[in-house]
């Protein structure tokens, strides 16, 4: 599955919100600095979506705070798991 996110890092605690557009926005502790961020926001992700971290990949958006990421995970599990989140 395909899923857009906007990650701004730097944040106090980590937190995810699911805008009306599906778009995620995350919130993570990590600073962006030689590549960690990335790999917190993966790491993080592999967590709320119970996958493994190679489960997880940037697809676009390496460099960016707007990033696409492919999930390789069922894709009925992972809307599940987004509508969960938009109702928190």
């Amino acid at each position: 599955m395909i899923i857009r996110v906007h990650v701004k890092p730097n944040a106090k605690s980590d937190s995810i919100t699911v805008a009306e557009n599906n778009v995620l926005h995350i919130r993570i502790r990590e600073t962006p600095v030689d590549g960690k961020a990335n790999r917190y926001l993966l790491a993080y992700l592999s967590r709320i979506f119970k996958v493994t971290k190679s489960s997880i990949a940037i697809s676009k958006g390496l460099h960016t705070s707007h990033k696409t990421l492919t999930i390789n995970a069922d894709d009925e599990y992972i809307k599940r798991i987004l509508h969960t989140l938009q109702h928190v």
